[in-house]
């Protein structure tokens, strides 16, 4: 179950180097650009997503997958040192939405 981990760094790291087409494209070969089960390592894949529809213009997808993601956080139980899993969301959105 290492694929949605490894994509996310792969998602990251092409939005980095602005290749949005190669990442939206490895989304879809993996066969993760949809619906995602409730599990801990699709959550930072749900990160990556969202900050790949906020590079593309996509406002309207990075916020659902934004705020999936701190919701994720939160319901998983996940604890970060100064976060609250919402900042995660506030920190990625477009700043309309903030």
């Amino acid at each position: 179950m290492l694929t949605p981990i490894t994509t996310a760094f792969l998602t990251e790291a092409l939005i980095e180097r602005s290749d949005t087409a190669g990442a939206n494209a490895e989304l879809a070969q993996q066969g993760l650009n949809d619906e995602l089960p409730l599990i801990w390592p699709t959550t930072p894949l749900l990160l990556a997503r969202g900050r790949l529809h906020t590079a593309c213009g996509d406002h309207s997808g990075a916020v659902e997958d934004l705020l999936a993601t701190g919701q994720r956080v939160a319901r998983l139980g996940h604890q970060q040192p100064c976060d609250d899993g919402m900042a995660i969301q506030r920190r990625h959105l477009p700043s309309r939405h903030r």
